[in-house]
């Protein structure tokens, strides 16, 4: 989240800290990082909303014989985004969510109480 420089209407309470307002960004950057694109949200919008928005707006479509890789940050992990990325005919890197080993939930358990 990032606080707004002017305010607006698409600015809200930001899910992590009700005290402070904030919109989330959507940055498409090429292969060397340059920023390409930004796409501001409104806020408390899912990151895999915009993904769609940031990939779309696009002015320079790639080239057809090229390969195609994203890299996408845990904002993005949703079931349908892979299918999303199938029909774009682009891979991703996208990490799967973690499975803890039985031992450490039940330590968290334990704490917990």
């Amino acid at each position: 989240m990032t606080k707004p420089p002017l305010g607006g209407p698409a600015t809200g309470s930001n899910s992590t800290d009700p005290v402070m307002n904030g919109v989330p960004r959507s940055v498409l950057t090429d292969g060397a990082g340059v920023p390409i694109r930004l796409l501001v949200g409104p806020a408390n919008r899912n990151d895999r909303r915009l993904l769609e928005e940031t990939h779309e707006s696009r002015r320079i479509p790639p080239p057809p014989d090229t390969s195609q890789h994203m890299c996408l940050d845990r904002g993005c992990d949703y079931p349908g985004i892979p299918r999303i990325f199938d029909e774009w005919t682009q891979t991703t890197s996208l990490r799967e969510v973690a499975v803890l080993p039985e031992a450490v939930l039940q330590r968290r358990v334990k704490s917990a109480l």
